[in-house]
């Protein structure tokens, strides 16, 4: 007899579907943080407003709140994985839209926080694409 090793039937799933899932946490944080790293608080202070009234600091955070619920969701009812990732393309399609509805053109120099939320909100749809995927099989 020659021994052979063998792969488990679900190795290859649990392993995409870890790693689609650290991939959607990882952009979550950012969401959280990029109001800091990104100096939001710079673009109200160019209008005058008050150091939180840029709408983006808001929305981003929310969205990163919003993503990590999702997430907590998913690792703890994988029943509802489907949903979660449903979920986090909803809270994707939001960030590809907020700089859209919330005006941050009236701002000036917004333009890191526009294009953070507009690559930001295609990368959850992909992601959340890829992780509805994996949850199905």
């Amino acid at each position: 007899m020659t021994w052979s090793p063998t792969r488990p039937a679900r190795a290859g799933r649990v392993s995409t579907d870890a790693t689609v899932g650290m991939l959607v946490v990882l952009a979550g944080l950012w969401m959280f943080l990029a109001p800091r790293f990104l100096a939001y608080e710079s673009f109200t202070a160019v209008s005058g407003a008050e150091r939180w009234a840029f709408p983006g600091t808001w929305s981003d955070k929310t969205a990163g709140l919003l993503i990590a619920a999702a997430m907590i969701t998913r690792l703890v009812l994988p029943g509802l994985a489907q949903w979660c990732m449903a979920a986090v393309a909803a809270v994707g399609a939001w960030l590809v839209a907020a700089p859209f509805v919330l005006s941050y053109g009236s701002v000036s120099g917004t333009w890191p926080a526009i294009w953070n939320d507009v690559i930001g909100g295609v990368v959850l749809l992909l992601l959340a694409a890829a992780g509805a995927l994996t949850a199905r099989e």
